[in-house]
């Protein structure tokens, strides 16, 4: 049956409000901290609703994801299902959860939403945090000294040689226009992968390559 113009309970439809990230002020406008390279990632270490601290990737090409054994350890909620891909055609089923606090050398992100891996039990991290954390603040990523500056997006100021490169985002990952051995092509900007360069199957295709 249909019942047209049924009145519907009171229901709060307002947005949530959006992230925001504590830690930076007037007297600390930039934080800097070294980060361990692991695997040719970026690693740093992290506290979850206090406890910790945990090794993490800051990985550019992914979102907030935990091991399935540091879930049950913090003893998050479960609150629905979802599935997992990455490069290539792989995917997994893990659980979408939230996390009430990440902190990482005093700055904190409340309310965050996570999805577990059963993969990253098999690996020496605890996880991946990317998007949720680098769009709230300009990051400069120094691999020569190995360290992260985070800077206070109300405050920063870049003056340096180089030129802004637009970005694009598939989902929530970015991505730039560029040209391989001048064959134009959209790229993804990854700190978490291996390579310095990954081809998809259809580029090297489309050119013979």
């Amino acid at each position: 049956t249909i019942v047209l113009n049924q009145p519907a309970a009171r229901m709060d439809f307002s947005l949530p409000q959006p992230a925001v990230m504590q830690g930076f002020s007037a007297a600390r406008p930039t934080v800097t901290v070294p980060f361990e390279s692991c695997e040719a990632h970026i690693c740093v270490m992290l506290t979850l609703n206090g406890q910790g601290p945990f090794k993490f990737i800051l990985d550019t090409g992914a979102r907030n994801v935990i091991s399935d054994k540091l879930y049950r350890r913090l003893r998050l909620p479960a609150q629905g299902v979802a599935v997992l891909s990455g490069l290539g055609q792989h995917t997994e089923r893990g659980v979408l959860t939230t996390v009430k606090q990440i902190g990482l050398a005093g700055l904190t992100l409340d309310h965050q939403a996570f999805f577990t891996s059963p993969t990253l039990d098999n690996l020496p991290i605890d996880g991946t945090i990317g998007y949720e954390w680098l769009w709230l603040t300009p990051t400069l990523v120094d691999y020569a000294a190995r360290q992260l500056t985070f800077h206070d997006p109300g405050s920063v100021v870049y003056s340096g040689p180089a030129s802004a490169t637009p970005l694009s985002f598939h989902d929530k990952t970015p991505q730039i226009e560029g040209v391989l051995d001048g064959l134009p092509g959209k790229f993804t900007i990854d700190t978490g992968s291996d390579f310095s360069l990954t081809m998809s199957k259809p580029f090297v295709e489309r050119f013979g390559l």
